[in-house]
């Protein structure tokens, strides 16, 4: 029975009648954060139970419910589309708790077909056909450090006309390499990517048939990468 018996006294004596009382309920916290413990903003917290309540995590990863019903209650997260924790809550409690999820801290760095570098290029991740997330690398060919959920994303980069996309199984913070294929660039409009699929047509095309290697060399007099195509 949700019902309680108040006794009412004043010099002894007891007073029966109607009474009214204002129940303040504090507020239920919850602190979400990754695998890192850095906070995560935007995550939907949902709460079941007796009652039904959602809300998102602020720029310091928390969401603050306010349950004026006592139970069990079924606690989930979600970030970008994914599960990322549960948990049960047998009472309510005023504590602000902290979920650690299985989100991760992962950055890309994005080089040639040389291992050089690549500044300006665009990683995309995709859950299905939805974009999760994107991000563009610095002068030093890395990306910012983004948090993504635990599991299986493709993953595309992109330099100028140059595209690559593969499936990654993202279950750890850190840094990814991608490879793009970008063999040299022609210094004109802004650099030019060519690959090495193209550059081994055109080594066919003007060799006669044949390609024997292809390679970038920089000119000491120039200082100016050339492709030098041997038969």
């Amino acid at each position: 029975m949700n019902e309680a018996y108040v006794q009412v006294k004043a010099f002894g004596v007891s007073e029966s009648g109607t009474y009214f009382f204002r129940i303040d309920w504090k507020p239920i916290t919850f602190k979400v954060t990754d695998d890192s413990g850095e906070p995560i903003i935007g995550a939907t917290v949902s709460i079941t139970g007796p009652l039904s309540a959602s809300a998102l995590s602020n720029e310091v990863g928390l969401a603050t419910f306010r349950l004026y019903k006592p139970g069990a209650y079924t606690v989930n997260v979600r970030f970008k589309g994914v599960d990322v924790a549960a948990l049960q809550l047998g009472t309510i409690t005023d504590d602000t708790l902290i979920v650690k999820c299985k989100v991760y801290r992962v950055s890309w760095l994005v080089t040639d077909a040389w291992d050089k570098p690549l500044s300006g290029a665009e990683i995309i991740v995709k859950n299905g056909d939805a974009v999760i997330d994107r991000a563009f690398t610095s002068d030093g060919g890395t990306t910012p450090v983004i948090q993504i959920p635990a599991g299986q994303f493709v993953v595309q980069g992109t330099y100028k006309r140059v595209t690559s996309s593969r499936v990654e199984n993202i279950d750890a913070s850190g840094i990814r390499k991608l490879k793009l294929d970008v063999l040299f660039e022609i210094p004109l409009f802004g650099g030019i990517p060519v690959t090495t699929l193209e550059t081994a047509f055109a080594g066919a095309t003007l060799g006669g048939g044949t390609l024997a290697a292809a390679m970038i060399r920089k000119s000491r007099a120039s200082h100016v990468e050339e492709v030098v195509l041997e038969e």
